[in-house]
């Protein structure tokens, strides 16, 4: 596999599973919420806030995660979905096959 495409891969799983924790204290309660952008900057604290549907229905994807705009790696993922707010973008070949092995749903 392509170092590159590792280390984008590994780079988003890390803050996936930081959004995942902060959903889980965040979801009960009212409104919308700040998680963190997903992206393969390991540096960037961009706060996206999402209501916990928007973020569960990302989520429901395992090659699936939010970012920023601009803050998309084309070679990489493909855009799926233009929020304003954020991007909802989808890992394709060895990135997407690493995501979705370290998919919390791939341990389900």
């Amino acid at each position: 596999m392509d170092r590159r495409a590792r280390v984008v891969a590994a780079n988003e799983s890390r803050f996936r599973e930081l959004n995942d924790g902060l959903d889980r204290i965040v979801g009960s309660l009212p409104g919308p919420a700040a998680y963190y952008c997903e992206c393969a900057d390991d540096a960037c604290d961009r706060p996206l806030v999402l209501n916990r549907g928007e973020y569960q229905q990302v989520r429901a994807d395992p090659r699936q995660f939010i970012v920023a705009p601009g803050h998309e790696e084309l070679e990489f993922e493909v855009v799926v979905a233009d929020r304003g707010r954020y991007l909802v973008v989808r890992k394709t070949g060895e990135a997407g096959e690493v995501a979705e092995a370290t998919s919390p749903l791939a341990r389900d």
